[in-house]
C-alpha cells in the first residue's frame, strides 16, 4: 500500500468514478483545497446518493448539515479543533449527526455510530463520484467544546456529533 503525499486531480477522480476496482482505490483524504466554490447541488446530489445506505430496520438516523460560508466554517475549526492549515480553507464542511431517537434500548446504545459510519463511508464515495475530493475531520470534542458546537450550528441534544467532512 503507498503511503505519503499525492497530488489528486479532478480529472483523475471522474475517470476513476466508474464502479469498478480503481474506484476503490484511488480515493484518497485531501488536506489541500481549491479555491473554487464547492456547488450546492453536488454537495446535495451526494447527500442524496448516500442516504440510500443501510440502517438497522431502515431508521436512517444520520443528520446533514452542509456549511458553505467560510467564516462559518472558520468558526467552526475555531471550536472543534484539529485540521490545522487546512480545514478553515475547505470551501464547504459536512457535519454529520446520528439522532438518537432512532433508538429505543440500551442493546442499541453502539448503532447510532455504526448506522452514522456506513452513511459517511457512502457520503465519501459519493463526493468521490462526484469528483469532489474530501476529508474526515474528527469531532472528538470535550464537553465545552461540544456546546460551543451545538449553539453554533442549532445541533439539538438528541443528535451526537459523527464526523465534519472538509
Amino acid at each position: 500500500v503507498p503511503v505519503g503525499t499525492q497530488i489528486v486531480k479532478r480529472e483523475d477522480i471522474l475517470r476513476s468514478a466508474l464502479i469498478d476496482p480503481a474506484f476503490f482505490t484511488v480515493r484518497h483524504s485531501v488536506r489541500h483545497f481549491s479555491a473554487r466554490p464547492v456547488e450546492l447541488q453536488l454537495l446535495r446530489q451526494a447527500v442524496e446518493w448516500a442516504g440510500k445506505s443501510p440502517s438497522v430496520c431502515n431508521r436512517q438516523c444520520w443528520r446533514v448539515k452542509i456549511i458553505q460560508a467560510p467564516e462559518l466554517i472558520r468558526m467552526i475549526q475555531e471550536i472543534a479543533g484539529g485540521a490545522r492549515g487546512f480545514g478553515e480553507t475547505a470551501p464547504a464542511m459536512i457535519v454529520v449527526t446520528g439522532d438518537l431517537r432512532c433508538f429505543f434500548n440500551a442493546e442499541e446504545r453502539n448503532q447510532v455510530w455504526v448506522d452514522s459510519g456506513i452513511f459517511t463511508m457512502s457520503l465519501l464515495y459519493a463526493l468521490h463520484a462526484l469528483g469532489l475530493a474530501a476529508c474526515c475531520l474528527n469531532c472528538c470534542l470535550k464537553p465545552d467544546k461540544e456546546r460551543r458546537l451545538r449553539a453554533l450550528l442549532q445541533v439539538p441534544a438528541h443528535e451526537v456529533f459523527i464526523v465534519r467532512i472538509a
